[in-house]
């Protein structure tokens, strides 16, 4: 039996867990698969980490709505399910999925070929992005889709169960794979904590200040604006915290001038992207995830490993990894006074803090079925493989 050969689709490659996971996957899957992606926009500086792999590139594929482009696009995937006949379409997010599993479905019946399609949401659309309208709306294209798509990958138990809540696909189509981390070893880890030290001193933060931050895309759904606003109510029970968000987006300057505006441009610092969130992240104290809606929270897993104590939203996949009272705090999403409180507890409390860390660790860290760490790349991969395989000998 030779290699089975599988197709990923991606709408956009960029700096976020999504493309890390489909990277990951297309890129790792071992010598009895031929991996390909394909994708639409590559963000600058992602084209070398694809390395060896084999990208195709997909110009009208886009994330923003436009019959014209998605129309095409539609042919150009079509195109190349024709060209490169597949065993396995993988679709990842939601303009690919949509678009590849139409593709796919006209591609298997107009050219009677076989081939499995599966399709990994990475989170869903259902709150926390659009308008009850557009939301409505996206919930119907993804049930009519998930009518012919033979697997379905949720990264959390939340993300399963909310979906299946709406009628998006049957429990016997769901399988959860977590998006896994690549774990670091112990001298990785000692080198990211002496970069974290490195980094507070280049900030010029004072040695006995509490660092409380965050890695994330500044879009809305990540909820920035919700800690930004959380902030002051932060520092009237502990004056000395201050605030290291790490990342970019279209939310940026508006962020800044919010932070400007409430007096805090000397607490707040925006460090904007870093290659290597993690050794920013070595740098904080406290996590925060402040997420409107999460399918998993990839960040959360890399703060546990560096023993952090998180505060996160209480939102779909969030509560696989942030046990509330146990590993974290979880609060209300977009409730900045109750984030505060949750902040405010572990501020006031090095116990506390050093307690959660360790769980946190500990959770991430326990062995699944397969004996592997529960979050990690492996564990991801191992499952990812077995699904391939007994997909394609159903099929």
């Amino acid at each position: 039996m030779g290699r089975i050969k599988v197709l990923q689709i991606l709408t956009r490659l960029e700096a976020g867990g999504s493309a890390a996971n489909t990277l990951a996957c297309a890129r790792r899957l071992g010598d009895g698969f031929e991996s390909f992606l394909a994708c639409g926009i590559v963000e600058k500086g992602l084209e070398e980490p694809a390395g060896d792999l084999k990208l195709i590139r997909l110009p009208h594929l886009k994330r923003s709505i436009s019959l014209w482009e998605d129309v095409r696009a539609f042919f150009e995937i079509l195109d190349l399910l024709r060209r490169e006949k597949p065993d396995i379409v993988h679709t990842h997010t939601s303009k690919a999925g949509f678009l590849g599993r139409w593709a796919a479905f006209l591609y298997k019946r107009s050219c009677r070929k076989s081939c499995v399609v599966i399709h990994t949401p990475h989170g869903h659309v259902f709150y926390g992005y659009f308008g009850p309208l557009k939301s409505w709306l996206f919930t119907l294209l993804e049930r009519c889709t998930s009518r012919f798509t033979d697997k379905l990958v949720a990264l959390s138990q939340g993300e399963r169960t909310e979906s299946l809540a709406r009628a998006i696909g049957t429990p016997s189509q769901w399988t959860i794979i977590a998006s896994g981390v690549r774990i670091p070893m112990d001298e990785e880890m000692a080198q990211l904590r002496a970069q974290g030290r490195a980094l507070r001193e280049k900030l010029g933060l004072p040695e006995d200040s509490l660092v409380i931050g965050t890695v994330a895309r500044l879009e809305p759904v990540k909820g920035v604006e919700t800690l930004v606003r959380a902030a002051p109510l932060i520092l009237q029970q502990s004056p000395t915290v201050r605030f290291l968000l790490v990342g970019d987006g279209s939310q940026r300057a508006r962020l800044q001038g919010l932070s400007v505006s409430l007096g805090l441009h000397e607490q707040i610092i925006f460090l904007g992207h870093q290659d290597n969130a993690l050794a920013a992240m070595a740098a904080m104290d406290i996590y925060v995830q402040p997420s409107l809606n999460e399918g998993l929270g990839r960040t959360l897993i890399e703060a546990a490993l560096l023993d952090l104590a998180s505060a996160a939203s209480d939102v779909c996949g969030i509560r696989d990894i942030v046990l509330d009272g146990q590993t974290g705090i979880l609060v209300k999403p977009a409730d900045a006074a109750d984030l505060a409180q949750a902040v405010g507890r572990l501020a006031a409390d090095a116990t506390l803090r050093r307690l959660f860390g360790r769980a946190a660790r500990a959770h991430v860290m326990a062995p699944d079925e397969n004996g592997l760490a529960r979050f990690s790349e492996r564990a991801m991969l191992e499952k990812l493989s077995r699904l391939y395989l007994s997909s394609r000998k159903r099929s």
